[in-house]
């Protein structure tokens, strides 16, 4: 017996590093490729490794509360589809904690792997660093003004320079080799078209700037640094286009209708994100439509522009259950702990948590087993990066 979950558990972990090859490499070609009609090649291969994981799986992590969490929100879908919610977009809005459901099932059954896992997302940041390098040059010898617009070669990108900027950052480099490095990477995130991009870059640098200062100097930074990013706001373009002032519109639209109804139990699924009455609030704005009104679906797909937020709407104040990697990393940061890989750890999440905190990531397929697979290895006690 030892020797079979022996080798389903290399099984499972090599279909782990496969399927997140495959959506660096081939992107939206490959979650979004059809089998059948409402079947997907991804989900299908995520659903068949996720029931080879069940075999033999003795012992489930309750840690943080996050099993707790993805059985209330199973059940919250459960509930939805028996209230009569039409269950496409049940379904649909209910993978946001279907992808967790299923990078929790592989994770328990490959976490003594976990130091193997971060090397292997270390290496996938850096391929896919250079895969984005590659393609802005092929652009640019296209002749495509490459800070104009946006160029990524696929969406898990966005997620991995993160990852390769921490790399960067705490790694064995020397101080003009990290410098250099860093330069590169900020400049590569400008021509991605996402000003969260950036921002998930300099989270890196704002993790290790809280690590190396005292704790009485904590609250003065934050500070500092939330006037910095308050005022980019009115200087930087990119954050307070049109786009922008529709997400902050958008996001107090998720939060008016998850405490107007259930603040405790949120909204459930297969419910509109927005009511007929906000959406003419929103022309009258904006002046568009904002493809609000190109389909009577629109309202039920077009999520908020942040996944915690929308985690929120639909599952209410249990969101919490989350917070403990979040809460025990940031109290290491602060309290300069000596352990350099539990920096290394909360601050790949807090990097990746900010691009998902200003777009639709864990609601999609393109990177939301990288990201639940990171936030999975936060809550592991103890894992040694080795260069």
């Amino acid at each position: 017996m030892y020797f079979i979950n022996h080798r389903l558990d290399s099984i499972i972990f090599s279909a782990v590093k496969v399927i997140l090859w495959l959506t660096l490499v081939f992107g939206t070609s490959f979650t979004k490729y059809k089998l059948f009609e409402n079947l997907y090649l991804y989900e299908f291969i995520l659903i068949i490794v996720s029931f080879i994981s069940i075999i033999g799986l003795s012992k489930i992590n309750l840690t943080g509360g996050v099993l707790i969490f993805i059985i209330y929100g199973l059940s919250s879908i459960a509930i939805s589809i028996i209230k009569g919610n039409p269950v496409e977009y049940v379904l649909r809005q209910g993978m946001i904690i279907g992808y967790l459901a299923i990078a929790f099932l592989l994770y328990e059954r490959i976490k003594h792997k976990s130091k193997q896992l971060l090397n292997f997302i270390i290496k996938l940041s850096k391929a896919g660093f250079i895969i984005q390098v590659i393609y802005l040059l092929f652009l640019l010898y296209l002749g495509t003004n490459i800070f104009e617009g946006r160029h990524y070669y696929s969406p898990m990108i966005m997620l991995l320079l993160p990852v390769f900027a921490t790399d960067i950052v705490l790694g064995n480099n020397t101080l003009f080799e990290k410098t250099t490095w860093f330069i590169i990477i900020l400049l590569v995130s400008l021509t991605i078209g996402h000003s969260s991009s950036t921002l998930s870059i300099l989270t890196v640098l704002f993790g290790v700037f809280i690590w190396k200062i005292k704790p009485k100097q904590f609250m003065s930074a934050l500070l500092i640094i939330a006037f910095g990013v308050g005022m980019q706001y009115f200087l930087n373009p990119n954050f307070s286009d049109i786009n922008a002032n529709f997400r902050i519109w958008y996001w107090g639209v998720a939060f008016s209708n998850t405490f107007d109804s259930s603040f405790l139990f949120g909204n459930g699924f297969g419910v509109p994100f927005v009511s007929d009455l906000q959406i003419e609030e929103f022309i009258e704005r904006f002046g568009g439509s904002n493809d609000f009104l190109s389909s009577p679906s629109e309202k039920y797909v077009k999520a908020y522009h942040n996944s915690f937020i929308t985690l929120f709407f639909h599952v209410g104040i249990i969101i919490i259950l989350l917070l403990k990697p979040y809460v025990t990393g940031l109290k290491n940061l602060i309290f300069n702990t000596k352990d350099k890989n539990q920096v290394y750890l909360i601050i790949l999440l807090l990097s990746s948590s900010v691009w998902a905190a200003f777009n639709v990531v864990l609601e999609l397929p393109h990177s939301s087993l990288l990201f639940w697979l990171i936030f999975l290895l936060c809550t592991t006690k103890k894992i040694v990066y080795e260069k």
